[in-house]
This record gives structure tokens, sequence and C-alpha cells, in this order.
């Protein structure tokens, strides 16, 4: 039998969070944060005011987002916002791995072709298998638009960062290269050279919605988005126009 010396103490318990909120409103608030959707670019068009004017407009298609897990606050987290994972777009079980068929048949949907996360607060969780469509967000609302911009591949210092270039001359052997880069000590931490140029992720803020289809499931986004058409991209509710968003207008449905 071990016994118990009194300089040993038994260890801490750490308390589990919640696996599912407790308080439940439906009401916004200064601090609420509703869930995202996923859609894929379709390409850019003109919209047509009741003035004739035309504005410059891109096309978001949003193709069936469900809500896979719902995850809740880590431990070490200050946030205390919940995870939920959403997958959008279809893809052949075949072609899925086989942990992403048994969470997608575990909900009762069918396999998702890609699949993103958004932070939430507590009073905008959705429960496991919701669908969100393109009446997610209303017309007049500001949104934030992630996604990735054209991949070039491998680049020079004149075409990726705008370098004036060496001599054109005949006699001159130096055209488009970088020259010296101005250190003995090596290669210094962001120093403008040849390498990989765009494929990173960008953001798109406060782009308002100027048209909806709730039939086709499209929406209609003044300006342009990142990326090609065809691409995936993140919709959000803008974080720079919450505050205004509660006191002026237009409120998107919560949650």
């Amino acid at each position: 039998v071990q016994l118990k010396t009194p300089h040993m103490r038994p260890p801490l318990k750490q308390k589990e969070p919640p696996r599912f909120p407790k308080i439940i409103t439906t009401e916004w608030s200064k601090y609420s944060r509703r869930t995202g959707v996923m859609g894929r670019k379709v390409g850019m068009l003109h919209f047509f005011t009741d003035d004739g004017i035309a504005i410059p407009t891109t096309a978001i298609v949003i193709e069936r987002n469900h809500v896979i897990t719902v995850d809740p606050p880590q431990l070490n987290t200050t946030t205390g916002c919940w995870s939920m994972h959403i997958g959008a777009g279809f893809r052949r079980p075949s072609q899925v791995a086989k942990n992403q068929r048994f969470h997608c048949a575990k909900v009762g949907v069918e396999t998702k072709e890609r699949y993103t996360s958004f932070q939430v607060t507590a009073d905008a969780v959705l429960p496991v298998g919701h669908l969100l469509s393109v009446e997610h967000f209303v017309v007049g609302q500001k949104i934030d638009v992630l996604g990735r911009t054209r991949g070039k591949g491998f680049q020079g210092v004149m075409k990726r960062w705008g370098f004036k270039g060496h001599r054109a001359t005949l006699g001159s052997r130096l055209h488009r290269v970088a020259g010296s880069i101005g250190s003995k000590a090596g290669v210094l931490k962001g120093r403008k050279m040849a390498g990989n140029m765009g494929n990173s992720k960008r953001c798109s803020h406060n782009l308002p919605i100027l048209h909806i289809d709730a039939e086709k499931n499209v929406m209609f986004v003044k300006g342009s988005v990142i990326g090609p058409a065809g691409c995936w991209v993140k919709v959000r509710d803008s974080k720079f126009n919450h505050v205004r968003m509660l006191r002026v207008g237009p409120r998107p449905p919560f949650p």
C-alpha cells in the first residue's frame, strides 16, 4: 500500500469546457460573432442601377454549406469562441479521405469538397447539420471576402518587387538581376529578392452586397474579389463595420 507523505499533494483537476453553450439568445449584441460561409467565385459582370450607372460586380455562388462539427473553446484560449467547421460543395465519396467520409456520414450530409472553420461566440452556435444558404446575408450588408491570389511561380525582382533593373545597352552584362543586397552578414530577413510570387492569403474588406438571388443561391458583391474565376473564397461579416451595423443596419438574421 502506498502511503501519502505530507509533501505529496493530489494533482489539480482541470475544468473541462462545456460541450454546448449554456446561454442561447436570438438577439445581436456588441460582442456577437456569427459564422461565415464558403462560396465559389463565378466571375465579374456589370450591375446597372436605376440611373443607368454600371458598377463592377463579382458573383459568388454559395454551394451546399453544412455545419459538420462544433468544438467548444479550448482551455488555453482567452477569447472563449467556439470553432464551427463548415463543409461546402460536393465530391464523390471515392475521392474523399476516410475520416472526412466518417464525419459527413455521422452528420447525415453528402461528402464535401472543401472544409473550413469559423470562430463564433456562444450565442451564435448553430446545430450540427444546419444548412447555410445565401440568405445568411442581406442586401446592403458589408462583408469580408478571404481568398488566395493567383500563383505566378518563381519570378525575378523586376516583376516581383518592381525594381528598375540595370542598363539595357549592348555592353552591359547585367540587365534584370538584383545586384548587391548590401549586407556582409548574409541575407537579412525581409530582403526583397527573387522568389515565389502570388498564391498568398488576402482579404477584401467592407464589400457591400448589391443583390441576392435566393433561387440560384448567388450573391453579387460590389468590386473585385481575390482569386481567379472558379476559386473558393470565405465570406463573413465585416469586422470593421460591426458596430455601425448594429446601430444603423441592415441587420442579417441571427444567429
